[in-house]
């Protein structure tokens, strides 16, 4: 236990005195020889002063509890199965091509689905992108989950606006599961109108290490590309690291006492029951 504010009890202090000089002023010259102390003070407003003197220097005590959080990012990883990542183009442009007026958009959609039962048993990732990107479905081995997620899929679904955004969707892709050393499979029809923040050459630096594959839908020139920065590469498969660690966080924090409001209140709850049938029946 502790006080945060110990000064206060100089109000306790003063108010004591004051009951002693009181005290002292009181008596009579028969009941100063009558009695065989000096000073007599009911001990019961002794200790509603001194109760309420430590309420007013504010005791405390300490609690510690144990907070769980997990760090970095959470996957179940088993060194005998792979992980890949479905990146799949939801703009518009894939339903109606502005450069072949062709639907794009059934195709990629069998292609997915061709790719997670190829890709059967292992972790699978479905992300999904337009004006900005979205993870659709967690890495998983649940092929008809996967399948659902897929057949699901819908134009403009990630911002209901369009767009397309396509370099910044696989940068942050590569940026977040490298460490994985995942495939990944980037469909699109090229993104002629791309609004990302990376540019070319650093999509191209990010890609240079990474097992990715692009596969192409229709003939936009940026098709080309793509298609030459996102090669598939043969990297070695290392023990996926733990990303899944679960720390505890041990946290000390004040309390305020309460013992000593409850001592208080049941002190002044048996005054004022005294004083008001004081006439009625002998309190001690």
């Amino acid at each position: 236990m502790n006080f945060l504010y110990p000064q206060n009890a100089v109000f306790g202090v003063i108010i004591l005195a004051f009951l002693l000089f009181n005290k002292k002023h009181t008596f009579t010259h028969l009941e100063f020889f009558k009695k065989k102390n000096s000073f007599h003070i009911d001990l019961l407003d002794v200790l509603i002063l001194l109760s309420l003197t430590l309420l007013i220097m504010y005791p405390v005590t300490y609690k510690t509890i144990k907070i769980p959080y997990i760090t970095n990012y959470s996957i179940n990883s088993n060194q005998n199965k792979k992980h890949v990542i479905i990146i799949l183009d939801v703009s518009t442009s894939m339903e109606k091509n502005v450069i072949d007026k062709k639907d794009y958009f059934k195709k990629e959609k069998e292609d997915a689905i061709n790719e997670i039962l190829a890709n059967k048993g292992n972790y699978i990732m479905l992300v999904v992108f337009e004006g900005d990107y979205k993870i659709l479905q967690d890495f998983t081995t649940d092929t008809d989950k996967l399948i659902s997620k897929v057949k699901s899929i819908r134009t403009n679904m990630v911002t209901n606006v369009g767009g397309s955004m396509i370099r910044d969707t696989v940068a942050a892709i590569i940026n977040s599961f490298a460490f994985l050393n995942p495939k990944i499979l980037v469909h699109s029809d090229g993104c002629f109108n791309d609004d990302s923040s990376v540019s070319k050459e650093e999509l191209k630096k990010l890609a240079s290490n990474v097992n990715i594959k692009y596969i192409p839908y229709g003939k936009d020139k940026e098709n080309k590309f793509y298609s030459s920065i996102f090669k598939p590469k043969n990297i070695k498969q290392t023990k996926p690291v733990n990303k899944n660690k679960t720390s505890y966080k041990t946290i000390k924090y004040q309390v305020i006492d309460y013992r000593f409001i409850i001592f208080a209140l049941v002190l002044l709850i048996y005054k004022i029951l005294k004083v008001r049938f004081e006439s009625r029946f002998n309190f001690i």
